[in-house]
């Protein structure tokens, strides 16, 4: 492997810099790429790369937009153009940080605790939202709670006959478990909380 800015060869593969020049080596980019491209409007890929805080607000933005879309009327139709515009420009720098290895992650100092209580209190309050998935680092089930919720929303706005009323009951019915089930799993401590 070759250093980007020197050129110098790095024989040690677990270095994270270039020993001559100090240049910072990224290899997870295609990785970061397709996280942005398949699950960037909800923030997935800042996940991955550790930043947990601008990845939470990306993801709030992006459910609440999805959510609000199908709403009528000016407050509803102002947020969602806000939103989508804000989510675009957004995964626009970052694909461009991305392509040019500047997206660096963010490794903390120690390991961060995830709590019990808070963990808990997600599910209970937001966890149609999926975002105690996301607490506890399992971003594509949060990821597809969120889509579940929003197909749900899609169904009950669009006042849907006939057979999509059973299909939003069954979707309904299917999320209410999934929820339940998480509680439970968090309350016996299988995610391994403090």
């Amino acid at each position: 492997m070759k250093c980007n800015k020197c050129g110098s060869e790095i024989k040690n593969e677990a270095l994270d810099h270039c020993l001559c020049c100090g240049e910072r080596i990224e290899r997870k980019s295609c990785v970061k790429l397709s996280t942005l491209f398949f699950g960037g409007e909800f923030g997935l890929h800042r996940f991955v790369s550790g930043r947990s805080i601008s990845g939470m607000i990306m993801y709030i933005v992006g459910v609440t937009t999805f959510i609000l879309g199908n709403f009528t009327g000016a407050l509803s139709n102002l947020i969602t153009t806000l939103g989508s515009t804000t989510l675009i420009v957004w995964m626009i720098v970052d694909f461009i940080l991305i392509i040019n290895n500047k997206f660096y992650e963010i490794k903390p100092l120690k390991k961060p605790k995830k709590y019990k209580s808070i963990a808990l209190i997600l599910t209970i309050l937001l966890g149609w939202t999926g975002i105690h998935k996301v607490y506890l680092k399992k971003y594509y089930s949060g990821i597809t709670m969120a889509g579940v919720s929003y197909s749900i929303s899609y169904l009950i706005i669009g006042n849907e006959t006939g057979i999509w009323t059973n299909v939003c009951a069954l979707l309904m019915f299917i999320l209410l478990i999934w929820i339940l089930v998480d509680f439970v799993l968090i309350c016996i401590n299988f995610y391994k909380l403090d």
